[in-house]
Protein backbone atom coordinates (compact mmCIF):
# COMPACT_ATOMS: atom_id res chain seq x y z
CA UNK A 1 0.00 0.00 0.00
CA UNK A 2 2.65 2.68 0.96
CA UNK A 3 4.20 2.13 -2.95
CA UNK A 4 0.56 2.95 -4.29
CA UNK A 5 0.51 5.97 -1.23
CA UNK A 6 3.33 7.49 -2.49
CA UNK A 7 2.84 7.17 -6.05
CA UNK A 8 1.52 10.00 -8.32
CA UNK A 9 -1.51 7.80 -9.87
CA UNK A 10 -2.60 4.58 -10.83
CA UNK A 11 0.40 1.27 -10.97
CA UNK A 12 -0.23 -1.66 -12.82
CA UNK A 13 0.14 -5.24 -10.91
CA UNK A 14 2.96 -5.58 -13.10
CA UNK A 15 4.56 -1.96 -11.36
CA UNK A 16 3.90 -3.27 -8.21
CA UNK A 17 4.90 -6.35 -8.27
CA UNK A 18 8.83 -5.07 -9.52
CA UNK A 19 8.64 -2.97 -6.90
CA UNK A 20 7.90 -5.11 -4.05
CA UNK A 21 10.25 -7.99 -6.00
CA UNK A 22 13.50 -5.29 -5.05
CA UNK A 23 12.37 -6.46 -1.16
CA UNK A 24 12.64 -10.32 -2.20
CA UNK A 25 10.78 -13.01 -4.02
CA UNK A 26 7.35 -12.83 -4.59
CA UNK A 27 4.72 -14.16 -7.41
CA UNK A 28 3.42 -11.95 -9.67
CA UNK A 29 0.41 -14.07 -9.17
CA UNK A 30 0.15 -12.78 -5.17
CA UNK A 31 0.30 -9.75 -5.67
CA UNK A 32 -2.26 -9.56 -8.67
CA UNK A 33 -4.64 -11.54 -6.71
CA UNK A 34 -4.02 -9.12 -3.67
CA UNK A 35 -4.59 -6.06 -6.21
CA UNK A 36 -8.07 -7.72 -7.41
CA UNK A 37 -9.04 -8.66 -3.64
CA UNK A 38 -8.04 -5.19 -1.95
CA UNK A 39 -10.28 -3.57 -4.83
CA UNK A 40 -13.04 -5.85 -4.42
CA UNK A 41 -13.00 -4.64 -0.91
CA UNK A 42 -12.92 -0.61 -1.94
CA UNK A 43 -9.55 -0.41 -0.53
CA UNK A 44 -8.09 0.91 -3.95
CA UNK A 45 -9.99 1.83 -7.25
CA UNK A 46 -9.79 -0.53 -10.01
CA UNK A 47 -9.32 0.82 -13.69
CA UNK A 48 -10.19 -1.85 -16.26
CA UNK A 49 -9.87 0.27 -19.11
CA UNK A 50 -6.64 -0.73 -20.44
CA UNK A 51 -5.11 -4.04 -20.94
CA UNK A 52 -3.11 -4.01 -18.00
CA UNK A 53 -5.35 -3.20 -15.03
CA UNK A 54 -4.40 -0.26 -12.95
CA UNK A 55 -5.05 0.13 -9.08
CA UNK A 56 -5.17 3.73 -6.95
CA UNK A 57 -6.01 3.72 -3.24
CA UNK A 58 -9.30 4.63 -2.86
CA UNK A 59 -8.57 5.54 0.96
CA UNK A 60 -5.90 7.27 2.73
CA UNK A 61 -3.66 5.86 5.58
CA UNK A 62 -5.91 7.43 7.99
CA UNK A 63 -8.74 6.52 6.32
CA UNK A 64 -7.59 2.98 6.35
CA UNK A 65 -6.17 2.98 9.31
CA UNK A 66 -9.56 3.94 10.92
CA UNK A 67 -11.49 1.31 8.73
CA UNK A 68 -9.58 -1.62 10.14
CA UNK A 69 -10.03 0.04 14.16
CA UNK A 70 -13.53 -0.25 13.45
CA UNK A 71 -13.52 -3.38 12.13
CA UNK A 72 -11.37 -4.73 14.89
CA UNK A 73 -13.91 -3.08 17.70
CA UNK A 74 -16.58 -4.90 15.45
CA UNK A 75 -15.34 -8.38 16.05
CA UNK A 76 -13.66 -7.93 20.02
CA UNK A 77 -15.36 -10.01 22.61
CA UNK A 78 -13.64 -8.74 25.46
CA UNK A 79 -13.38 -4.75 24.99
CA UNK A 80 -12.48 -3.89 28.58
CA UNK A 81 -9.62 -6.70 28.44
CA UNK A 82 -8.59 -5.49 24.77
CA UNK A 83 -8.72 -1.61 25.51
CA UNK A 84 -6.45 -2.29 28.92
CA UNK A 85 -3.75 -4.37 26.86
CA UNK A 86 -3.72 -1.99 24.32
CA UNK A 87 -3.27 1.00 26.33
CA UNK A 88 -0.43 -0.75 28.64
CA UNK A 89 1.42 -1.02 25.22
CA UNK A 90 1.27 2.88 24.77
CA UNK A 91 4.27 4.99 26.28
CA UNK A 92 3.35 7.39 28.73
CA UNK A 93 3.60 10.58 25.78
CA UNK A 94 1.18 8.14 23.83
CA UNK A 95 -0.80 8.19 26.78
CA UNK A 96 -0.88 11.47 27.03
CA UNK A 97 -2.18 12.39 23.43
CA UNK A 98 -4.99 9.77 23.94
CA UNK A 99 -6.41 11.25 27.24
CA UNK A 100 -6.05 14.62 25.35
CA UNK A 101 -7.92 13.16 22.52
CA UNK A 102 -10.18 11.72 24.25
CA UNK A 103 -10.84 14.90 26.26
CA UNK A 104 -11.57 17.07 22.99
CA UNK A 105 -14.04 14.90 21.53
CA UNK A 106 -17.29 15.99 20.61
CA UNK A 107 -20.43 14.59 22.93
CA UNK A 108 -22.47 15.00 19.96
CA UNK A 109 -20.44 12.67 17.72
CA UNK A 110 -20.54 9.03 17.63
Amino acid sequence: MDFLWDSHGPRTAREVHQHLAMAGPIAYTTVATSLQRLAAKGVLAQDTSGRAHAFEPRLTRDDLVDRLIGEALGVMADRPGTFSRFVGRLSEDERARLRSALDHLDPNER
